[in-house]
């Protein structure tokens, strides 16, 4: 039992917890998202979660788009991920819209 409710609980109640189905409140206040995704992720699959989420949270109005992805890193806390100079990028120019 993770974070407290059973496997069955999270199941029933998935749509309360999937970042895909929480876009609205985002999507409505423009926060834009950059996802960085590892194209060898066998945890969380690129095709079904990042690409997902970024196509679902453009139709709700959104800014959201792909970045750079990591190669060969799987599913892991790989240290380029924050050194990607996509992310770097974006940061720096959501920051100067503030």
């Amino acid at each position: 039992m993770a974070y407290g409710i059973s496997q069955e609980q999270l199941t029933a109640e998935l749509s309360q917890h999937n970042p895909v189905d929480c876009l609205t409140g985002l999507a409505t206040e423009k926060v834009p998202i950059l996802l960085i995704h590892d194209d060898n992720d066998k945890v969380v699959p690129l095709e079904e979660n990042s690409n997902r989420l970024a196509y679902c949270y453009r139709k709700l109005g959104g800014r959201g788009r792909i970045g750079g992805s990591s190669q060969n890193q799987g599913h892991n806390m790989w240290a380029g991920f924050f050194q990607c100079q996509q992310l770097v990028d974006f940061v720096i120019d959501q920051s100067k819209q503030c």
